[in-house]
């Protein structure tokens, strides 16, 4: 019998850079290594490296991605050997256009 594990994954916002926000997906204790993908509200998954694993050597993998457009997103990971398929709850990543406005009020 084969068994596995894979608590429901987490995001978060880990910096602004010019071309978008890097994102962090973590599965941790995902046993056997899973498939990790991080999708928009309408499910459209972003363009990411493959996951890889925590060099603690406890079963923890990480994703990263750049993210482009402001939108709601949820890490997906899912387990084809165990079947298993979770996600985590929706986060608002906010992207900056790197330009920044200022606003002079002239009052008399």
């Amino acid at each position: 019998m084969f068994t596995g594990a894979c608590p429901k994954p987490t995001i978060r916002i880990i910096e602004k850079l010019n071309s978008g926000t890097l994102v962090e997906c973590e599965a941790r204790g995902a046993f056997p290594a899973p498939k990790m993908e991080l999708q928009n509200r309408a499910n459209i998954t972003v363009p990411a490296g493959a996951p890889e694993p925590s060099p603690n050597g406890n079963h923890d993998y990480i994703l990263h991605a750049v993210v482009t457009k402001e939108d709601y997103y949820h890490c997906v990971v899912t387990q084809d050997n165990i079947c298993h398929k979770i996600s985590s709850k929706g986060t608002l990543v906010l992207v900056s256009s790197g330009e920044f406005f200022s606003l002079v009020l002239f009052l008399r």
